[in-house]
């Protein structure tokens, strides 16, 4: 990264959880483009339930905050880079909280009234799951990793399992803003 780039965007947030799409959106701004390295990165997945919560609590965190500080001047840099603000943290942050309250909401009318759930609703729902099942298997497809489409179904499950991560990013915003869930690395055995 150009040194001259980075102070032109005002440096490093060092309060943003995630730093990074903060950083990209302010280097928006100032027109400067953004890309991605071309080899794939190495990082470890987080193996178990609760410091996946966490990890995911602090992203989701970074993302609202990135998202609000961003909302106070949305077309600085451009309508192209608000457009592309809503279409990856608010469109992301509005799916994560929508998506388990309305499968809740659903299946209890669904209970509640049977047959009162029109299938109009139904097709919608099945459809955006598709879509978004299919996404992860371009993922795979184009990550070189082929065993990954056998999780693909289990997408669903994982959707549902952002939105406690989501209340718990939230509160913390209000209570804890700048506190940093650390994700343990080195737990599992490297992948070959």
């Amino acid at each position: 990264m150009r040194k001259s780039a980075l102070d032109a965007a005002d440096g490093w947030d060092p309060y943003n959880v995630t730093e990074d799409a903060d950083l990209a959106f302010r280097l928006a701004v100032g027109r400067d483009r953004i890309g991605w390295i071309a080899p794939p990165t190495r990082e470890e997945a987080v193996a178990k339930l609760r410091p996946w919560m966490r990890q995911r609590s602090r992203w989701l965190k970074g993302y609202l905050q990135t998202w609000l500080v961003h909302m106070n001047a949305p077309l600085a840099g451009g309508w192209r880079r608000a457009l592309m603000l809503q279409l990856t943290l608010g469109l992301s942050l509005l799916s994560v909280g929508l998506y388990a309250p309305v499968l809740v909401v659903l299946a209890g009318f669904s209970l509640t009234h049977p047959g009162a759930v029109q299938p109009i609703y139904l097709v919608a729902l099945v459809y955006s799951l598709l879509c978004g099942m299919a996404v992860g298997v371009l993922g795979a497809l184009r990550a070189g990793k082929p065993r990954l489409l056998l999780h693909v179904p289990f997408m669903p499950i994982y959707w549902v399992l952002m939105f406690p991560p989501l209340l718990r990013a939230l509160w913390e915003l209000q209570t804890n803003p700048y506190y940093w869930h650390k994700t343990e690395h080195g737990v599992s055995a490297a992948a070959e």
